[in-house]
């Protein structure tokens, strides 16, 4: 999932240096982007305790890998469901 975040609008922010790694704190922006939802959608997620929103230095962030689970979750249960 993480090389996907690198294309999923702009992650990289001027004046920072790249390490290479994936990112991991990501943004509301980039996790709706990620997660293709609007705000109310991704609102939703979070009032439902479903993914968690948490401040870092001041300001909103998600981890990647909370995101990774939830559409591991999601995929697990459609293919779990009947075909009709």
């Amino acid at each position: 999932m993480h090389e996907e975040l690198r294309g999923v609008g702009d992650l990289t922010s001027p004046g920072v240096k790249q390490c290479g790694c994936p990112r991991r704190l990501l943004t509301r922006e980039q996790a709706q982007g990620v997660l293709q939802l609007n705000d109310e959608k991704l609102q939703f997620l979070i009032n439902t305790r479903q993914i968690t929103a948490f401040q870092f230095v001041g300001e909103e962030r998600f981890d990647s890998r909370d995101i990774d689970r939830l559409i591991d979750g999601y995929k697990g249960t459609a293919s779990r469901r009947p075909l009709e």
